[in-house]
C-alpha cells in the first residue's frame, strides 16, 4: 500500500459515521440549507447536524435542497403515467 493509500484509509476509518455521510451527499458536502418560506440561507456543519437536528426557519427544518434544484427535483418526484399528466 502506497503512503497516500495507507493514509486515505486512516483517515476513513477515523471518520464516524455522521462524518461519512456527510462527506458523501453532495447536497450534505457543500454544508449549507435553505428555508423553504423566506429563502434564508445557512451554514451547517452537515456531520453535526445528521448527529443533532438540523435548524429551524419559520417552525420548519430547513432543506439541503438548494433553490435551483427544487424545480427539477419537483419534475422526477411526480409520478409518472398519470392521465393529466402533462396537461397544463
Amino acid at each position: 500500500m502506497t503512503d497516500i493509500a495507507s493514509m486515505e484509509a486512516l483517515l476513513a476509518n477515523s471518520l464516524s459515521l455522521h462524518e461519512r455521510i456527510a462527506a458523501d451527499v453532495p447536497q450534505l458536502r457543500r454544508g449549507m440549507v435553505w428555508c423553504r418560506i423566506c429563502g434564508r440561507s445557512e451554514r451547517v456543519d452537515s456531520a453535526n447536524a445528521l448527529r443533532h437536528g438540523w435548524p429551524k426557519c419559520h417552525g420548519q427544518t430547513m432543506t439541503i435542497d438548494s433553490p435551483e434544484e427544487r424545480p427539477k427535483l419537483a419534475m422526477e418526484r411526480q409520478p409518472s403515467g398519470l392521465p393529466w399528466e402533462g396537461k397544463r
